[in-house]
């Protein structure tokens, strides 16, 4: 999800495009280096049946895979110097997203379930409006399939999520209340971990 000072960043253009899909997880390419939104935002693809999913990781690496990147800034005073002084580096590199579907629509209904069939590659991928992400958080079903994620750092892709939602929301507590009593019941026999994932959101 985008906040309401990034809306100008990220408008209704693509912020990038699938390369890798499956029913449960997406690689996103970027189309600009290190322009991507942050972890635990919501995108969405597709366009008969848009897909939604979560950034659960970003990196950047050579486009080359087999090619190891090396230090470069031995007499620079900024990595905008590298940049400057080596151009050629914003067409090795590329920034890239990993995502967990969480979602989908069809006509005007959203499911909190895996869709039956995968996004393509190369659909286009947009960054969803604080409207569209407070849409999809009417209910918190979607958190099931993400608690369920073999992530290891999915408590942080879940705080991330909450802490931005909340954060642009007219109505936090209430927000908050919902999604605290969909994580009690996931998490029922972990109390431990609900708490620290709870008093984390609240921060």
């Amino acid at each position: 999800m985008i906040n309401k000072n990034q809306e100008e960043k990220y408008p209704k253009s693509p912020i990038g495009e699938v390369i890798e899909t499956s029913a449960f997880n997406l690689t996103i390419q970027c189309h600009k280096l290190y322009e991507s939104p942050a972890i635990g935002s919501l995108i969405k693809c597709g366009t008969e049946t848009i897909v939604y999913s979560v950034i659960s990781n970003i990196k950047t690496q050579s486009l080359d895979t087999t090619r190891t990147t090396i230090a470069l800034a031995q007499n620079a005073f900024s990595v905008e110097d590298v940049y400057q002084e080596n151009p050629q580096l914003q067409n090795l590199l590329s920034t890239s997203l990993n995502t967990i579907v969480v979602g989908y629509k069809q006509n005007t209904h959203i499911n909190h379930e895996i869709p039956s069939i995968p996004p393509k590659i190369h659909d286009l991928t947009y960054c969803c409006t604080l409207e569209e992400t407070l849409e999809f958080s009417q209910t918190f079903g979607f958190l099931r399939i993400l608690r369920s994620s073999n992530n290891a750092h999915i408590d942080d892709v879940i705080v991330s999520f909450l802490r931005s939602t909340l954060g642009n929301s007219k109505n936090p507590s209430q927000l908050l209340l919902r999604a605290g009593q969909e994580l009690a019941r996931l998490l029922k026999d972990d109390t431990q971990r609900l708490t620290q994932i709870l008093e984390r959101v609240s921060l």
